[in-house]
């Protein structure tokens, strides 16, 4: 005779299985208490802003999947987030990219390849750092410099409670779930793409004195960019001269849009 479960036997597993599904991990909701605190930081976040001044800063950046990665310098600077300049070096006198990004305005000089790209219009083209990263140039300058809320956006969504904290839920500019630390500086954020796949994971880092030392970004394929600031500099106000690039001569102006995604 074919082996029956008795009664009492299927009713015990059938409370085993509800037991695990009592135990599975499940989405907490926050409370009230959550709540407040979850204003108190959200009111720190926006409180902090940065005055738009003149910088400069020297970076390192290793970038790459594991195994593959390589390492390059770079200096930016500028008067403020919005007209910048990027200089990115391989080594002492091998620069492999000169980058100038003004309101309506991007232009990329690659001395290696001997070409210039172009791009004009209000979009602005996201950064290839040996990895294609979610950020344009303005919104690395931005969190570099403390001015966080022009990345993130000024409100979220709603609040999702995990073991590490609260988190604020994002959809506009970026959508993602960001961690604040104890004063309202970012710590973490979480991409999560509309579409497509996986987004990427961005860590902060920060000195003694709460400015930003370093950013690590990973992403599930393996793609990572570690970024280190190296040196901040607050100098004199830069002239139009420091802040201009144009293509050498010789070079052929192209189009960016036909040879990356922005």
């Amino acid at each position: 005779m074919p082996h029956t479960l008795s009664a009492t036997r299927l009713s015990l597993l059938l409370a085993c299985l509800l037991v695990l599904a009592a135990c599975a991990p499940r989405t907490l909701v926050p409370g009230p208490g959550d709540q407040a605190e979850a204003q108190s930081l959200w009111q720190s976040y926006l409180a902090r802003s940065e005055q738009p001044s003149p910088f400069r800063l020297s970076l390192s950046l290793r970038m790459g999947k594991k195994g593959e990665s390589r390492r390059v310098t770079a200096l930016l600077w500028g008067n403020d987030t919005q007209s910048l300049r990027l200089d990115v070096q391989a080594g002492v006198g091998t620069t492999l990219a000169k980058i100038s990004q003004k309101p309506s305005d991007f232009l990329l000089v690659a001395p290696v390849d001997g070409k210039a790209y172009w791009h004009h219009g209000t979009a602005r083209p996201r950064l290839k750092l040996g990895v294609p990263l979610p950020l344009s140039l303005p919104d690395l300058a931005n969190l570099l410099t403390g001015e966080e809320k022009a990345v993130f956006g000024t409100s979220y969504l709603r609040l999702e409670k995990s073991q590490e904290g609260l988190g604020f839920v994002l959809d506009d500019p970026l959508e993602g779930l960001l961690s604040l630390d104890n004063e309202g500086r970012v710590q973490r954020f979480d991409q999560r793409p509309l579409k497509h796949g996986q987004g990427w994971k961005i860590d902060f880092v920060r000195d003694a004195d709460g400015n930003l030392s370093k950013l690590d970004l990973g992403n599930h394929r393996g793609e990572r960019l570690l970024l280190l600031v190296k040196n901040r500099e607050k100098p004199q106000a830069f002239g139009s001269a420091q802040l201009s690039l144009e293509a050498p001569p010789g070079y052929p102006l192209l189009p960016l849009a036909q040879y990356a995604d922005h």
